[in-house]
């Protein structure tokens, strides 16, 4: 275990007597022992110091990091904990929606009950006036007007974020960046989570979030890309993060979401990791491959709701019954075609990623899922795979969820650690069950296997969360779901991570609610997010 340098006794502050890396590695020590405002304190302190830029985009990095995963601690608001109150023409800064950046701005005016807020930019700019009052900060980095909701502490995420994206540009220029980019690339992935997450929270709809959060994609692709030796780590953050991006665009192309994660799949198993488990939270840790099965499960599901139309035709047998052993179809099969896309090879990089050296393989032997071509079948597998993999269970062979006996569900789910991200993923996956359960005719076997699972997250939710959960079991109970068999899957809002299902009438007389909607986590709760705090970290 690593032990980092503790703070002398005897000081009750942190002034000069500390360098920027002991205040980075003892709020890194205090988020360990979960003290999330003395952690974000001590970031805040460490990224203003007079050390390396690297230790400065280290602190701000963790710091944004912090602040998103924090959400429902109590005691953490932003980096100063108050608001400073901004009347018209106080000097604040801005964040300006052509690059993203904050500038120094005069407020003009305010409208309180929309949220917005009109400035006068300092150089005279007459564009992209209007900006969300959330995103307003005094000269000294406090908030100037309280949002509830959550949206204040998004927006100083991501304000933590973009100084860290400064910070490696000054060591770009001092010629200190790391040569395979795996630095700039984990603060753009990050970045990119934090432009999604603003742009589908805000009440400002034409905050061009997901315009920045591409470009920033694009510009670590082609960097990262380009390096001598390309850093599978970056890369894996960076293709994950674009394909969740392109769930929430209309008209996305759904064989290059496949795609992307077939490549991120590889990237992931060619990377060598330094410690385990990799992805760390305020509430829980998790391995960067059960995050990516999530990720993955998502967009599958994605797909079977808006381009599938093979469920009719899938097959009825369990994975890898019933398959062709013999002629073309079967060359197919081995190959592993994914569901909605015509058959690809394994590996699916273009130059410059051929560079790269070839993946080890499946740590876990060729992966049976691919050979599901019904994409809401392989969409709840691979959910399930990433319960099971969580749990610490090492399974070869994969069976659908609605075959589980209540008390093997339950079972499974008691495996799990007592953590916040743990039950998130248990509602997440819960959710995914019964959506898919109920396209495919399974309602009634779906809903007491997703029942388990939000019955034992109910007792380990986070406040955050709570509601959720209290909302699936409610709509779950067999009390509620007289007729849970007869619903049907109705459809899918992605931006809001929200199913709607419909009960089909059993007669005439038939009163019962028609309509319900079933939400899941927050959109972006499972992204590839701190690799570069994980692996760069000095």
């Amino acid at each position: 275990m690593r032990h980092f340098p503790r703070l002398r006794s005897g000081h009750g502050s942190y002034g000069r007597s500390f360098s920027s890396r002991e205040l980075l590695y003892e709020g890194l020590r205090l988020q360990r022992r979960g003290d999330a405002a003395g952690a974000l304190q001590r970031f805040g302190s460490a990224g203003g110091g007079p050390e390396p830029p690297q230790v400065a985009q280290a602190a701000h990095n963790a710091a944004g990091l912090l602040l998103r995963r924090s959400n429902g601690v109590t005691g953490v608001t932003d980096a100063s904990g108050s608001c400073a109150r901004c009347e018209r023409g106080e000097r604040v800064l801005a964040p300006w929606a052509e690059d993203g950046f904050d500038y120094e701005a005069t407020v003009e005016a305010v409208d309180e009950a929309a949220g917005l807020c009109t400035v006068a930019w300092a150089d005279g700019g007459e564009t992209c006036r209007v900006v969300p009052c959330a995103a307003v900060t005094s000269l000294d980095g406090r908030p100037c007007f309280f949002q509830t909701g959550g949206e204040q502490r998004l927006w100083a995420a991501r304000r933590f974020l973009r100084r860290a994206l400064l910070d490696w540009q000054q060591q770009a220029e001092a010629g200190v960046a790391h040569d395979a980019f795996v630095d700039f690339a984990g603060v753009a992935a990050d970045l990119a989570a934090a432009e999604l997450r603003v742009a589908l929270s805000t009440s400002f709809s034409t905050w061009p979030g997901m315009e920045l959060a591409q470009s920033l994609l694009r510009r670590g692709a082609f960097t990262a890309e380009r390096a001598y030796a390309p850093d599978p780590r970056a890369l894996a953050a960076l293709f994950s993060a674009k394909a969740e991006a392109m769930r929430f665009e209309t008209g996305v192309d759904l064989k290059e979401l496949q795609r992307l994660h077939l490549r991120v799949r590889d990237h992931l198993h060619a990377a060598t990791w330094k410690r385990e488990p990799h992805w760390v939270s305020f509430g829980g840790t998790l391995r960067w491959e059960t995050l990516h099965q999530v990720m993955w499960a998502k967009a599958l599901v994605h797909v079977a709701v808006f381009a599938d139309r093979e469920v009719g035709r899938a097959p009825k047998a369990s994975v890898g019954r019933n398959l062709p052993r013999h002629g073309r179809a079967a060359k197919r099969r081995r190959r592993g075609a994914v569901a909605g896309m015509s058959p690809v090879r394994r590996s699916v990089w273009a130059l410059p990623e051929k560079l790269l050296p070839a993946p080890r393989g499946l740590p876990r032997g060729p992966d049976p899922l691919l050979a599901v071509r019904c994409c809401a079948r392989q969409g709840v597998l691979r959910a399930w795979r990433a319960l099971l993999w969580a749990a610490g269970r090492d399974v070869q062979s994969f069976r659908l969820p609605w075959t589980y006996s209540c008390d093997s569900a339950r079972s499974l789910a008691l495996e799990l650690p007592k953590t916040r991200i743990h039950s998130e993923l248990m509602l997440e996956v819960a959710v995914l069950v019964f959506a898919m359960g109920c396209r495919l005719g399974q309602a009634s076997r779906s809903r007491k296997v997703a029942l388990q699972l939000l019955m034992v997250a109910q007792s380990r939710a986070s406040d955050e969360t709570l509601e959720l959960v209290q909302h699936g079991v409610e709509l779950l109970t067999p009390q509620a779901a007289r007729f849970l068999g007869r619903w049907q899957l109705l459809g899918y809002r992605p931006r809001e991570e929200l199913w709607l299902l419909r009960r089909r009438k059993r007669c005439r007389n038939d009163t019962g609610a028609a309509v319900a909607a079933l939400p899941g986590p927050p959109p972006c709760s499972w992204m590839l997010e701190g690799v570069a705090l994980a692996e760069l970290l000095p």
